[in-house]
């Protein structure tokens, strides 16, 4: 349901189940938090509308390929890194240096993924698809 629309075409949405869900004051668990969404089509959006939400499938499959490649070569990097590094602070550098490396360097990962999605947050954002009731 659309709960506000921006000057930009974009707009604020609250998820809701079906229309009973719609319907009811209550506000049961049933019903999201607001999200913000962009309208590419420029369909005529309105407070009240209800909405079909969804991301193109070719930014979900970027979002995946950028979860699972990005910690796949940070591992990497950190199993090839440990050596190094450990040795220039005089530490033994077996493989407990190794698995420390891509621990840390995986962390590094999730921090990356973390940094990208929010300083691009267009990246992943839903866009309304069709109106459904206006």
């Amino acid at each position: 349901m659309i709960v506000s629309v921006q000057e930009d075409g974009s707009a604020t949405v609250l998820p809701v189940i079906n229309d009973e869900c719609s319907k009811c004051a209550g506000g049961c668990a049933k019903q999201g938090s607001p999200f913000s969404v962009k309208n590419p089509q420029n369909l005529a959006v309105r407070t009240g509308s209800i909405a079909a939400v969804s991301t193109p499938k070719s930014k979900q499959a970027l979002e995946g390929i950028l979860s699972l490649v990005v910690p796949f070569f940070c591992a990497i990097g950190g199993y090839f890194a440990a050596v190094p590094f450990a040795k220039s602070l005089g530490l033994p550098s077996g493989d407990g240096a190794r698995a420390i490396g891509v621990l840390l360097f995986l962390a590094l990962s999730s921090a990356i993924v973390l940094f990208i999605n929010r300083r691009i947050p267009e990246f992943s954002k839903p866009e309304i698809i069709e109106i459904l009731q206006s």
